[in-house]
């Protein structure tokens, strides 16, 4: 419009000019007033658009930026809350792996102990089986090559004990050795089977060839127990060097056959707490007793009056 007004006044003093005459002055124009007056009105509008607009974007943009620290401030909040629940998921996951991992020593102990357990209690049962001379063929050809001695047993009456002697017994008569079974020392028999040379010296000794030879059938006789008490071991029966044939001569081994050492069963019964014996009051004294043994007469005793 203020385009219009321009050109408007333009023509009329291009018009004026070009007749070369001074007009008077015309009538005020209405149309022109009136688009004057819109045209300031229009520009002061725009002017106080524009301002607005200002006003509203500066508004808008402060607004903008309290919700973007806002939203910092509650985005920081939710990080922070998430990185606590991740930590405190991070702190149950190593809590719930301790006690897995607990669980699994737990398990690996009680399986440990339940297969421990099962081996003592195979031991156990085996323990209480009789003694078998397991390997009596490969004894009579480990032994077949030692000279040839006699043998005395010495063995209690019962019958794991005599049934171990007598497979002994099997061995030597096999191996042709003499043997036969010394009474009197049973009582003295300790637990397993003990093997000793006869020792006793020939008397009188007169010079030094009878102790030379003596000697000399003392350490054959020795050497055959050693090696009597390595068969009876590779069998699995438990022997050793006795001392008990002081009264035979060289040339004898005194086999001396107790009861079955037993130390699973005694290792059971210790850990299983085996109860003291009750307390015998005799006057005053009290005794505890477990296991004495008193020979039985084989004859029975006269009637006296």
């Amino acid at each position: 419009m203020e385009f219009w007004v321009i050109w408007r006044e333009r023509r009329d003093d291009v018009e004026a000019f070009s007749l070369g005459i001074v007009r008077l002055a015309d009538r005020p124009s209405t149309v022109k007033y009136v688009i004057e007056i819109l045209s300031v009105l229009f520009i002061t509008a725009g002017i106080v658009g524009e301002l607005w607009v200002g006003i509203k974007i500066t508004s808008i943009n402060g607004m903008l930026r309290s919700k973007n620290t806002e939203l910092r401030s509650k985005t920081g909040q939710l990080i922070a809350l998430l990185n606590q629940e991740t930590e405190q998921l991070r702190k149950d996951a190593n809590a719930e792996a301790t006690k897995i991992e607990q669980l699994r020593k737990a398990n690996n102990e009680a399986a440990a102990n339940l297969e421990e357990e099962k081996r003592k209690r195979f031991e156990l049962a085996a323990s209480l089986l009789p003694r078998v001379f397991r390997d009596q063929s490969g004894a009579i050809a480990q032994l077949s090559t030692l000279p040839r001695v006699s043998v005395a047993f010495e063995f209690l009456d019962e019958r794991e004990i005599k049934a171990t002697a007598e497979q002994i017994n099997f061995v030597t008569t096999n191996l042709y050795w003499n043997g036969w079974r010394r009474r009197g020392h049973e009582i003295f028999v300790d637990e397993g089977v003990a093997v000793s040379p006869g020792a006793k010296r020939p008397t009188p000794l007169t010079g030094p060839a009878p102790t030379i030879e003596w000697l000399t059938q003392l350490q054959r006789t020795e050497a055959v127990c050693d090696e009597v008490v390595r068969a009876l071991q590779t069998s699995g029966i438990e022997a050793k060097i006795g001392n008990s044939g002081g009264g035979l001569p060289p040339g004898t081994i005194v086999i001396s056959v107790g009861p079955k050492p037993n130390a699973v069963l005694e290792d059971t019964i210790k850990e299983l707490a085996e109860p003291p014996p009750t307390p015998l009051q005799q006057g005053r004294f009290s005794h505890s007793m477990r296991g004495n043994r008193q020979s039985i007469p084989e004859a029975p005793p006269e009637n006296k009056p």
